[in-house]
């Protein structure tokens, strides 16, 4: 086997981050009465809010913002779209009620739980994951996923984010694992199969929606579009 060590990404991996955040956005939409606001449709506000919470991740991804601007400025910057002007401590506030209600949503993958109860007991298996730990632990014991891994490597602990390869010699470290045995697998083209290739490890990456390969030095070990594809990878 020449596997001994899985690294998974959580979100839109084995976590369904995108149905999950989309019913979290309606939420806030409803409990801070974006409509009588403003007179926004819930699409328009989800449609912005996702675009500034992309562009945030970007900026926190190439070291041009901290996490605290973050968290601030996604909110901030979606309101002011919609002629709705908020503080910081306000846009701090509702950023920890969408943090707090995200992970209760607990929208895994069809196959994720199956997966993973196959794979438990042959692999090592641990989270490397963008994002806050307290969220990412959250979603894994609400999802019924936690007890699958052995540790949840974030970001924020780790002090250097995707597509930083640091990150994954981070987690080589603290797991105490062979790059020549470990494999990351992950959905995003950028943060989970450039940063495995530029940290000298294998890469899997899950291509749900089977888009092409993007044009870069850097090549995915394996390309599957379900995770019970990872069964004929892992156990040939």
């Amino acid at each position: 086997m020449k596997y001994t060590t899985l690294f998974f990404d959580l979100d839109n991996t084995i976590w369904n981050f995108s149905e999950s955040s989309e019913l979290t956005i309606a939420d806030i939409y409803n409990i801070y009465n974006i409509k009588e606001l403003c007179g926004c449709p819930y699409q328009q506000f989800h449609d912005i809010y996702e675009k500034n919470n992309t562009l945030a991740w970007n900026k926190f991804e190439l070291g041009l913002t901290s996490i605290s601007e973050l968290k601030i400025s996604r909110f901030k910057n979606t309101f002011h779209e919609l002629d709705l002007e908020i503080d910081d401590e306000k846009s701090l506030e509702i950023n920890d009620r969408y943090l707090d209600i995200l992970p209760t949503k607990a929208i895994t993958f069809p196959e994720t739980h199956e997966v993973l109860e196959k794979l438990k007991n042959r692999f090592k298996m641990h989270i490397l994951s963008n994002g806050f730990q307290k969220t990412q632990i959250k979603k894994l014991k609400l999802s019924g996923l936690y007890d699958y891994f052995d540790k949840i490597i974030t970001s924020e602990n780790a002090n250097v984010q995707k597509p930083n390869p640091g990150i994954i010699e981070f987690a080589l470290k603290l797991t105490n694992s062979k790059p020549s045995e470990s494999v990351y697998i992950g959905d995003n083209f950028n943060n989970d199969v450039v940063c495995a290739f530029n940290a000298g490890i294998d890469s899997i990456w899950v291509n749900r929606k089977k888009q092409p390969v993007p044009d870069s030095y850097a090549r995915p070990t394996y390309i599957i579009s379900s995770l019970t594809e990872l069964m004929s990878i892992l156990e040939p």
